[in-house]
């Protein structure tokens, strides 16, 4: 897993500045009100910055899926939803909450690659 990371690292290190200050933490607060927000009667209780928090972390995942989802580092099953990579990366970062500090980028690499393993992945364990 420190080989996961440390690769993932390098390779989200070098996107945009905001990615890197986007940490877990603002990640998890917005999966959490995501999760919320679709629940049955969700969204006639959400506030606007909680809205905006929801999908600002949905549409996160979805840029990381889309920027490095063909790399080789995650390979996503074929019939895979949205709210799988929601669930996945919103469960590790509710367990494990003294990692919440890290760059969001980074842990949902590490997460997606650990939970979504291609069979001929450019990391090594």
């Amino acid at each position: 897993m420190k080989a996961i990371v440390a690769t993932l690292a390098a390779i989200f290190i070098s996107s945009s500045a905001s990615a890197v200050s986007y940490t877990g933490n603002d990640l998890y607060l917005g999966l959490r009100d995501f999760k919320a927000l679709t629940e049955p009667g969700g969204a006639s209780k959400a506030s606007t910055e909680s809205a905006v928090r929801a999908f600002s972390a949905e549409g996160y995942l979805r840029g990381v899926i889309d920027s490095v989802g063909n790399e080789g580092y995650f390979c996503l099953p074929e019939r895979w939803v949205m709210g799988q990579v929601i669930d996945v990366v919103h469960n590790y970062l509710k367990d494990n909450p003294r990692s919440r500090h890290d760059s969001a980028a980074i842990i949902t690499g590490a997460v997606l690659s650990v939970t979504f393993p291609c069979k001929d992945s450019k990391l090594k364990k």
